[in-house]
């Protein structure tokens, strides 16, 4: 049985009007960088209108908030990750299909790509975490991006993996994102020659779980 299609995340606004759009960003685009630089707590709607160059009145015109905002700010980044992941696992699922590559080099692209999609500013990361345990829309918009890119990840490893090697695509998807993502946490505390160990690690215990590959990259 196949691992159930959940809908897809919440869509990202759209503007109809160019004007709008850009008005958008801009405000999206100064409450990123002051929060960067003050933190989340200490940003204030008129300090984000003033850098945008725009008034309060304008801001409240697109978000009911400064929460509003650092939502958007996330769902952005959530959204391009999720195209992103989706895009890569059809090109190498046709790509392991067709013999074209090995399960090893899907891997190794794999966490290649987990990497630069935590490379989301700290402030972000931290921020959208933290607003997920205490705020019910937040939390929510982490659980359907999550279980998204794990039931596209399980639709992937039922085309590309035996049954015998992974009984449960969706438990082994669940398992390679929450393991991915805590290797590539600690790759980027440690540094050095530490990251490329664990990283090293992390894909040489993949490609044996997943598609039996024991040779080292």
């Amino acid at each position: 049985m196949s691992p159930t299609r959940l809908p897809a995340p919440p869509p990202l606004r759209q503007f109809p009007q160019e004007r709008a759009r850009r008005t958008y960003e801009k405000l999206l685009a100064s409450a990123g960088a002051l929060i960067m630089k003050h933190g989340y707590r200490s940003v204030q709607v008129p300090e984000i209108a003033r850098d945008a160059g725009l008034s309060v009145g304008a801001f409240y015109r697109y978000f009911d908030d400064k929460r509003a905002v650092i939502l958007e700010l996330i769902h952005v980044v959530l959204e391009r990750n999720r195209l992103d992941l989706a895009h890569h696992l059809d090109e190498w699922r046709v790509r392991l299909l067709d013999g074209e590559a090995t399960g090893r080099e899907f891997v190794e692209h794999f966490a290649r790509m987990a990497a630069r999609h935590q490379e989301v500013p700290a402030h972000l990361l931290r921020t959208f975490v933290a607003l997920s345990y205490e705020d019910a829309e937040v939390g929510a918009l982490r659980r359907a991006y999550d279980e998204s890119e794990r039931h596209d990840m399980a639709r992937f490893l039922r085309a590309t993996t035996s049954r015998e090697r992974v009984p449960s695509p969706l438990a082994a998807a669940r398992l390679v994102d929450m393991t991915t993502e805590e290797a590539i946490r600690w790759a980027s505390i440690e540094g050095g020659h530490a990251a490329r160990e664990i990283r090293s690690a992390l894909v040489n215990m993949l490609a044996r779980y997943l598609f039996g590959d024991g040779s080292e990259g």
